[in-house]
């Protein structure tokens, strides 16, 4: 008898999580301008697993991306 202990799998899983989130924040930071308001200051970072967190909170102005359009034929 084998007794598994912990979750079968887990290396798997954080790969997929971490392809899903790279893919997400690539495809935002592609379709959507962000830049900060009033202080062009990023808080320090706390770190938690997988993420660096800001610290305190800041606000960001997000504007749609113009996007230049191919000319396709017809």
């Amino acid at each position: 008898m084998v007794v598994v202990v912990g979750v079968f799998g887990l290396d798997e899983m954080r790969q997929l999580s971490e392809r899903l989130c790279l893919s997400f924040v690539a495809g935002f930071l592609t379709l959507w301008e962000v830049e900060p308001t009033s202080c062009h200051r990023i808080p320090r970072a706390t770190f938690a697993p997988a993420v660096a967190l800001p610290k305190k909170d800041f606000r960001v102005r997000i504007s749609k991306r113009e996007l230049p359009i191919e000319n396709r034929p017809g």
